[in-house]
């Protein structure tokens, strides 16, 4: 990004009668351009790193969400709902076949 004088300039904004004029009030930098090539491309890979602890480690299937809490995605396989663990009612119950009635014996 090339940078312009007047974003290195502070000015004052003053109202008078005919209209607006801008009074120079803080720091004024004049910018130089003193290097005029790049480093080897070694030296400037080295200094171009983020370090790891600044960039963090990509962590696959979690996110953020909008307002800022941890969302992940987990994989699982398709569930078997006749085998899954439910409170157990009478009305639920499948009927069972083939009872045998008890038999009394009186002796």
């Amino acid at each position: 990004k090339v940078i312009d004088e007047d974003e290195l300039n502070e000015d004052l904004v003053q109202l008078e009668p005919e209209g607006m004029r801008l009074v120079s009030c803080g720091p004024h930098f004049d910018v130089v351009l003193k290097r005029t090539r790049f480093a080897d491309f070694g030296i400037y890979r080295e200094a171009a790193q983020i370090p790891r602890q600044v960039k963090g480690v990509k962590r696959k299937n979690i996110e953020r969400n909008a307002i800022g809490d941890r969302v992940g995605r987990i994989h699982m396989h398709k569930q078997d709902f006749a085998k899954l663990q439910t409170r157990k009612m009478k009305g639920l119950k499948t009927p069972k076949k083939n009872i045998k009635a008890p038999t009394t014996t009186t002796t």
